[in-house]
């Protein structure tokens, strides 16, 4: 995996994995195999940004859970997958 990337104040990285085992996903949505060259962060300009990239790959995958880090590398917002949701 590459590592996190530098990112300004209003930057945010995205991170994908599979809501029904917990395994991360690569970017192209493939389990992540902790390959040097696999990249699994999704960057946005603004949290705004994210959120909306969230809702689209949400409604093509309801079994996805993302989180949106900060430039800190902190969780600013976990999003569990809608089908977990809908099914309790």
């Amino acid at each position: 995996m590459k590592e996190f990337p530098i990112l300004s104040e209003e930057q945010v990285a995205v991170v994908i994995a599979d809501g029904a085992t917990g395994h991360v996903l690569n970017v192209k949505l493939e389990l992540y195999k902790n390959d040097l060259n696999d990249e699994i962060y999704s960057l946005f300009n603004n949290i705004d940004l994210a959120k909306e990239f969230i809702k689209n790959q949400s409604i093509s995958n309801d079994k996805l859970d993302f989180l949106i880090y900060d430039k800190n590398q902190t969780v600013l917002k976990y999003i569990e997958a809608t089908h977990w949701k809908n099914h309790r």
